[in-house]
Parts: C-alpha cells; structure tokens; sequence
C-alpha cells in the first residue's frame, strides 16, 4: 500500500510536536561521547557500545508512576557498556536533541556507585545521592536555564567522594500539567577522588509523587519553591573538610561524673564577641569526693585556691592553650539568669577554656 506523501509529512510533524528530548551527546571533561538515541537505536544493529543507558522509551516520553523503577533510569532502562573516565572535582556536560518551552520545571542531578563494574549493575541496586539541583529562581525554571544554554547542562562531580564506578542519574521534571519526569542514566569512572562514601536512597524510592516540588502549578505566582528529592550532598571544598553531624573536640575528656565547687567573681568582658568571667584570681575548679571534707563544707564565698582550671591544662601567666571537652551538664542551686556566686554542680560534661591568668573560665555545653 502506498501512503500519500502530505500523510507521511503531516505524521512527521505531529511526532516532532508531540516528541520531548533525550540526551544526544555527552561530554565527560573533554572527550564527547555519544547518548542513547531513544528514537533511533532500538531500531539499529549492531547497536553501539555506549556510557548512557538504553531506554524502550521510543517515543521519548515520560514517567509519572512514583515510586517504581522506571523513576530510576526511565522505562526498563538496562546500563551501557562502557565507562567514561573522569577525576573528581570535574564536570560532565550533557545536551539534549530538544526541549520544549511549556515543559518547566526543575533540573537535577544524582549519582549512585556501582560497587563494581556499572556494566553489570542492576538499577534497583542503586543508591542515588543528589548534587545538584536547579528550581526556580528569578523568574526562570530549571528548565528554562537549560534551554538558554543550548539545551545542554554542566554537571560538577563532587571533588571528595571516593573513587570507583558510579551512574550519574540527570533528570529534568516537567510540571506543565500532571508532573513528567525525564531521567536519563551515565556510567561513569571516578578517579582521583577523596574518600567520601555518600549515604543514597534506592532510585525507585526518590519521590513519593506527593511532594509539593512535584505538584507546584508553573502557571501561578510560585514562591519558596523546594526541588523534590533527598537534600543536596554537602561535599567539603578546597581545604576543608566534609561536613559531619557528629560533635567531637580535641581533646574529649571522659570520665566519671564528679561533683565539683566553683567560687566565681563575674565581671562583663567582650573579648571574642562572647562574654567572659574574668577575676583578679582564675576561675577555680575544685574536683570534690564525695565523703571528703570538701564534700560536707561549705565552700567560703571570696576565697580561693589559685588552681587550674582543667587537669590538662596548667595555668600560667602564658599560657594560652585551650582545652575542650564537650557533654552535659546538670545543676543545682542556680536560679535563672543569675551569676552564681558559690553552688555546687554535678558536672557530666563541662567545656575548659583556659586563657593567661585572670581570663579563665569553664563553659556549661551550649553556652559560649
């Protein structure tokens, strides 16, 4: 049967109108390399070795069923066959075939290692942490930056994560209608790197479908818009170290909770933009056992033993190390907002700060 000529034209016309894009070339820190023609390849042989991974997403649609697999790196997508070198610290750039105007929405960016060959991983295996992300800011989409530059995207690899096999996860989320998610997979060979091993989450579980950065109407007033998602990995800069949640200080003092005595004679200082208790004498600190004498008299308010201020930490007129040790601290006999004068105070945890003589003080956790 022979199809008219304006048939096959008009067909043609409709599937570039109604076709969304995919990722047609990447570049990892300078060498190009080609993307999973989603239009062109499941049709082809020999199919070619690739870093992105296929899709049967022919017609280069989307994704809306959350949470599932094809949310991680679209429909029955299968990883490529090949890795793309590149050092920590280094940028991938990905471009597009096309993207449409009206499709608005954020750009993000996930990686997840491969724990071995990313040839051979299996997609719900994977763990994705983000690093990058792009919302709405100053009037413009994600998605609209990325058409102003070309329908392309840099994408910066954190400089401290470990090297290794890793899939980086580049994703563009419509919201002109009911949300459109666009996820596109890239192997990727991490060399140089640090030795950060980011916590992730399971690709298929990124999103609910019931975030608010999913559900915001693109045609309305948008404010604090928050992109869907994990939060952003924090990587450690030049010269610093990665952030942790953990609290620790050098050095940690552990030991027995003690009861302890301590005469103080406040006076205001601004030194260090904190205040500090400053005396003609340094701050005394009498370690007390209990049963002892010490333990059963009361302490006489005005006087004192010069003494250090921490057993670690000797005073003298120069001496300007400071020791720290962090926990809690529990107390009794202090009202509210008042200097005390002499109480005593069970000490869990008590933060030393040694200065030249009659600059001491020793910190209760929490206020500095």
């Amino acid at each position: 049967m022979t199809v008219p000529l304006f048939i096959l034209a008009a067909l043609a016309t409709a599937g570039t109108v109604s076709a969304h894009g995919y990722i047609k070339s990447i570049n990892v820190a300078g060498q190009e390399y080609g993307g999973f023609l989603a239009d062109v390849y499941p049709w082809s042989e020999p199919k070619p070795d690739l870093i992105a991974w296929s899709t049967t997403a022919t017609d280069t649609g989307f994704v809306q069923t959350v949470p599932g697999p094809d949310v991680i790196c679209h429909r029955d997508a299968k990883p490529g066959k090949l890795s793309a070198p590149i050092a920590a610290g280094e940028t991938v750039t990905v471009t597009w075939s096309q993207w449409l105007g009206e499709h608005k929405g954020p750009v993000l960016n996930y990686l997840a290692a491969c724990n071995g060959d990313c040839a051979a991983v299996h997609a719900a295996d994977l763990k994705f942490f983000k690093i990058s992300e792009s919302g709405f800011e100053n009037g413009l989409w994600g998605s609209d930056i990325l058409i102003q530059q070309g329908n392309s995207w840099d994408v910066v690899i954190p400089a401290d994560i470990k090297a290794g096999g890793y899939v980086l996860r580049h994703e563009i989320v419509a919201m002109h209608g009911k949300f459109q998610l666009y996820p596109q997979c890239i192997n990727l060979q991490v060399t140089e790197g640090g030795e950060a091993v980011p916590e992730g989450v399971p690709g298929a579980q990124l999103y609910t479908g019931q975030e608010p950065g999913l559900n915001t109407n693109v045609w309305g007033e948008v404010k604090g818009y928050i992109p869907p998602g994990p939060k952003l990995y924090n990587p450690a800069g030049p010269g610093e170290e990665r952030e942790d949640t953990t609290e620790t200080s050098t050095p940690v003092v552990t030991a027995t909770p003690t009861t302890f005595v301590t005469m103080t004679s406040p006076a205001p200082s601004t030194e260090s933009g904190a205040p500090v208790e400053t005396t003609d004498d340094p701050l005394v600190v009498i370690p007390v056992t209990p049963g002892s004498s010490a333990d059963t008299t009361p302490a006489e308010t005005g006087t004192s033993t010069k003494t250090t201020c921490s057993p670690t930490c000797p005073v003298s007129s120069t001496a300007t190390e400071t020791v720290i040790a962090t926990t809690t601290i529990t107390s009794t006999g202090v009202p509210p907002q008042e200097t005390p004068t002499d109480f005593e105070m069970t000490i869990e945890d008590v933060e030393y700060v040694c200065m030249p003589r009659g600059k001491h003080r020793a910190l209760v956790a929490g206020q500095r």
